[in-house]
């Protein structure tokens, strides 16, 4: 499997390891059948492209994501007020309305 997954698997696995779902920023935890991450609350598969590993601390984080308009390609995250764990967000650049669900993301 490799570094990443011996580094994942022997951690405790369990609500207060810190991971936070990237979608909705709610806790995820450890499914041992599925070897991921799963956010309690939207049910987002946390991977490892979403996850960084601070060496200092010792400490599993995930990562945002990188979200972009539907309607115009625009980056959203750089948009004044934008909130990567609201459910939508109404494109300053173009005004169309982006669902910011698990069910976005590519």
């Amino acid at each position: 499997m490799g570094l990443f997954s011996d580094l994942i698997n022997s951690m405790s696995k369990d609500y207060s390891d810190g991971v936070k779902c990237p979608v909705c920023n709610s806790d995820c935890y450890w499914d041992n059948e599925k070897c991921k991450w799963i956010c309690k609350s939207c049910k987002y598969e946390v991977t490892g492209t979403n996850l960084e590993y601070d060496e200092e601390t010792g400490t599993l984080t995930s990562l945002g994501i990188d979200w972009f308009c539907d309607g115009c390609g625009t980056y959203l995250n750089d948009q004044s007020g934008f909130d990567p764990y609201s459910k939508s967000w109404k494109c300053t650049a173009c005004g169309y309305k982006n669902k910011l669900t698990k069910d976005n993301i590519i």
